[in-house]
């Protein structure tokens, strides 16, 4: 049997630059892969977000998922999200068009075309080839509902497949 990565060998990891305070629409976020890991690819990437009641907001953050298996490449790489709370949410992922695009959280990073996220692998967004100690910038959006519930932590369940 060939040798393979392993899910152990998949690291995610946030931006470089850092989530800024609610509805801050000037401050630069995304950007390069930075060295912190999100340890459990359960994270709370977008803690900061604060929902207004009375309008509907859309939010960016970004994510990089990284190989860091010494001499083997992902191939065929895929990612969707497997369920994100609070449901009442719409969820999109996109792949990143360079490692270093940045947006402010509530503007669309340029050349993204994101796929909607439904907690099954009809959302999955192609990412390519990743080869050893690579990375992939995966942008996520998230759409909030003139309604939507006030959420401080939004819990996420990213879930990259590769052949």
């Amino acid at each position: 049997m060939a040798q393979q990565v392993q899910p152990s060998d998949v690291k995610v990891y946030k931006g470089a630059t850092n989530i800024p305070a609610p509805d801050d629409a000037v401050t630069s976020i995304g950007g390069a892969i930075s060295a912190t890991e999100i340890s459990d690819v359960a994270g709370n990437i977008l803690v900061e977000i604060a929902v207004n009641k009375t309008a509907a907001k859309t939010r960016y953050t970004k994510v990089f998922i990284k190989n860091t298996h010494g001499t083997l490449t992902m191939t065929d790489l895929t990612v969707y999200l497997s369920s994100a709370e609070p449901t009442d949410h719409q969820w999109e992922l996109g792949k990143a068009f360079t490692a270093s695009d940045t947006t402010t959280q509530g503007t669309a990073p340029a050349s993204v075309s994101f796929t909607a996220q439904d907690g099954t692998t009809a959302g999955r967004v192609t990412l390519g080839n990743l080869a050893p100690g690579a990375s992939v910038g995966v942008w996520l959006k998230l759409i909030l509902g003139q309604n939507a519930v006030t959420q401080v932590n939004i819990q996420w369940t990213f879930l990259p497949e590769w052949v």
